[in-house]
């Protein structure tokens, strides 16, 4: 049966079984007891085994073999000229947003998380591989003490993908991590799976703590 984990280096949902990443490219290593997929050389975060490398040949695109015909020559056609009208062109409608119903994403080299329900820190800058937890990352200090607001150990984890965009990766797997592009909290992320980040509009709830996403250029 087909099942499906983050990438460890760009966070999109794949196949678990696979050697290497479908969308960035990235060769992936796995837990030797677990599966749990992770990057080559690092150790298992549940069990703290080596990972294991998959080693297979990465996908190559098939060769061509036809053989090359010559096309019978065509015998043009006159056509008349196209009526003019005074019609204006159609419009195309951009592509809304997926994950948020924006047309785009701004792009940033960093993020900056400001609280917004009073809760008495700093604002949290946030960089590609970002962890935010109590235990682990650059503010675990600073968390560490708000263990009653539903803050775990090891919460979420930021990352910025190869075209620029943000994502933002559940690691608590209960629950407890919420985006919003209109301060309506629906649905939280599911375990391990992770959803678009958009500097200019997103929410973010981190159990009980709320915040605002801001770009950093």
């Amino acid at each position: 049966m087909l099942t499906l984990a983050a990438c460890p280096h760009c966070a999109v949902q794949i196949p678990d079984d696979g050697s290497f990443c479908d969308t960035c490219g990235k060769q992936l290593a796995a837990c030797p007891t677990c599966s749990a997929l992770s990057k080559p050389g690092e150790k298992c975060i549940t069990h703290g085994a080596a990972s294991v490398t998959r080693v297979s040949a990465a996908p190559a695109a098939a060769a061509s073999t036809a053989t090359p015909s010559i096309a019978p020559v065509a015998i043009p056609t006159i056509m008349p000229p196209p009526r003019r009208t005074n019609a204006p062109a159609p419009v195309s409608a951009a592509p809304a947003h997926a994950a948020l119903g924006t047309t785009v994403q701004v792009l940033a080299r960093r993020l900056r998380l400001v609280p917004t329900d009073g809760t008495p820190i700093p604002p949290l800058e946030i960089d590609h591989e970002t962890i935010v937890g109590r235990a682990e990352g650059p503010f675990a200090m600073m968390l560490d003490r708000f263990h009653d607001k539903g803050i775990s150990r090891r919460h979420c984890q930021f990352l910025r993908t190869p075209t620029g965009g943000w994502t933002i990766v559940d690691l608590a797997g209960r629950g407890s991590t919420w985006i919003s592009s209109d301060g309506r909290w629906s649905q939280p992320i599911g375990p391990s799976s992770s959803q678009i980040v958009d500097p200019s509009q997103s929410q973010i709830r981190l159990g009980d703590l709320q915040f605002r996403v801001e770009p950093i250029p």
